[in-house]
Parts: structure tokens; sequence; C-alpha cells
């Protein structure tokens, strides 16, 4: 895991180096999506809770 942001309303957004971003339940610890798939490491990421947009930066060439 190379980032972690917290949202409303009990979830985790997670982003990882094998590219992926998972959006999680954190009562029941299950993963309820996973977000887009990076050829690369998901450094950053940022998250609008009244629009549900989604941006994150990696390392894509």
């Amino acid at each position: 895991v190379s980032c972690v942001k917290m949202l409303s309303g009990e979830r985790v957004l997670t982003a990882s180096h094998d590219g992926s971003v998972k959006m999680w339940d954190v009562r029941t610890d299950t993963c309820v999506a996973t977000v887009g798939r990076c050829s690369s490491a998901v450094l950053c990421m940022e998250y609008d809770d009244s629009t549900g947009m989604l941006a994150a930066g990696g390392r894509d060439p």
C-alpha cells in the first residue's frame, strides 16, 4: 500500500504499488470496489465525496 485516503461513511481508499486503487468498507473489512488498474505503482490520490471523482497519480510510462 502506497497511499491511504479516509472517506466519509466508513469507507477507505487504498492505492498500491501493483497499480490498483481499492475502496474498503471498514465495518466489514471487505473490498467493495476496485477502481481501474494502472500499469505501475499508484503513489498519490485524491477523492471528492460530493462528486465521487477520483484522481490518482503514479509512474505510468
